[in-house]
């Protein structure tokens, strides 16, 4: 039988310690296997990110759409860390704050690719 660990024991875990490690071990291996594509992803998205405002607004619109961009950006860089301590401390572990976090980037994709109204997208293809 193999050993069990002793603070799994302690815990009342009835996993052996072994296959834990392997477990974490393949998980480990794993995540950061995709991470180069985690990165390829979220790098590639900036430059159409911050095409959006010049081919959608005109005249001084530009500037206002990447002044309140940059404007949410910092707010999201103040916010977002206070949030990610705070719900640390309520659970003790900052997996739900990562999940918050990911959540509420999705939502923003969401919002943009629903928000652009047709007609304004089919002006920028037009230009």
């Amino acid at each position: 039988m193999p050993a069990i660990s002793t603070t799994a024991a302690m815990a009342g875990d009835p996993v052996p310690a072994t296959s834990r490690i392997d477990h974490d071990s393949l998980i480990r291996k794993v995540a950061w296997r995709l991470m180069p594509l985690v990165m390829i992803c979220y790098l590639s998205s900036i430059p159409a990110f911050w095409a959006l405002p010049p081919r959608l607004l005109a005249g001084a619109g530009p500037a206002s759409g990447i002044a309140l961009i940059s404007t949410l950006g910092q707010l999201g860089g103040i916010v977002g860390p206070v949030l990610a301590g705070r719900i640390k401390d309520l659970t003790g572990s900052t997996t739900p704050a990562l999940h918050v976090i990911g959540a509420a980037s999705i939502v923003c994709a969401i919002l943009v690719v629903k928000a652009l109204p047709a007609a304004a997208m089919k002006a920028a293809r037009g230009r």
